[in-house]
């Protein structure tokens, strides 16, 4: 029993392509321009891609407000909040997502939302100062409605089938962890 020779790359490449009438460096150049083409596709349209789909989903780009868009970096130091007498900037008006036409509105629908939650809290004997992680707050709601919807994820601002985690699975996740 004879051992057959290995066949280096190139060799079998040339055998290839004298096998369908091509040259070597012909067929190579093929055979390796096809995922070179194909990866540089992919990273000159992924800009193009990124921005469709942020398109699609609002919530993806609410998520992302650039600090200085123009910079290539930037480092952002660590701050106690707004100075004394000065509020906190306003978001710009393209992530309000209909919450109002003026950042009087905006604000003050803003207050509504937090004095409903606080309205909400105080039926179930919580007070929000009294819950300093989101995390605490979270935990708070199945004292209220265990059964009761504890996460709404809305995968476009109008989604007409959310999804949604009940208070007890919520806790079950929170305790597995």
């Amino acid at each position: 029993m004879s051992a057959r020779p290995s066949l280096h790359l190139w060799d079998r490449v040339r055998r290839l392509a004298a096998m369908f009438g091509v040259r070597a460096t012909s067929a190579l150049k093929a055979a390796l321009s096809a995922p070179a083409n194909a990866l540089i596709d992919t990273a000159t349209h992924l800009p193009r891609r990124v921005q469709g789909i942020v398109r699609r989903d609002v919530s993806i780009g609410a998520r992302f407000l650039p600090y200085e868009p123009d910079a290539d970096a930037w480092v952002l130091p660590l701050s106690d909040g707004p100075p004394p007498g000065r509020a906190l900037p306003v978001p710009p008006q393209e992530l309000w997502l209909g919450y109002g036409r003026t950042p009087e509105e905006y604000l003050a629908k803003g207050k509504r939302d937090v004095d409903k939650m606080q309205e909400v809290l105080a039926k179930a004997d919580v007070e929000l100062a009294a819950c300093p992680r989101i995390l605490d707050l979270v935990a708070r709601g199945p004292l209220a409605d265990p059964d009761a919807s504890a996460v709404v994820y809305l995968r476009a601002p109008l989604d007409p089938h959310p999804v949604t985690v009940s208070n007890d699975r919520l806790m079950g996740c929170i305790k597995a962890a």
